[in-house]
């Protein structure tokens, strides 16, 4: 989780995030567009297979009921 104070913004405002980790190396590179899109794509589907969509689901929900209007 990160936060920061925005003090660029008028008034200033607190902001905050929430980083979810893939497992598996953290970053990756390519040398085509192509090639990079398909690493994502692997990584993201070991994701979504130890979490399961149900899981997934429930945090989307979660973080929309946090924000204002969510």
């Amino acid at each position: 989780m990160g936060l920061a104070f925005a003090s660029e913004r008028t008034p200033g405002i607190w902001l905050w995030h929430v980083q979810v980790h893939i497992p598996g190396p953290p970053f990756g590179s390519a040398t085509t567009l192509d090639n990079d899109t398909q690493q994502f794509k692997a990584s993201w589907l070991v994701f979504k297979e130890k979490h399961g969509p149900e899981k997934l689901a429930e945090a989307y929900r979660e973080m929309n009921l946090r924000r204002p209007g969510g």
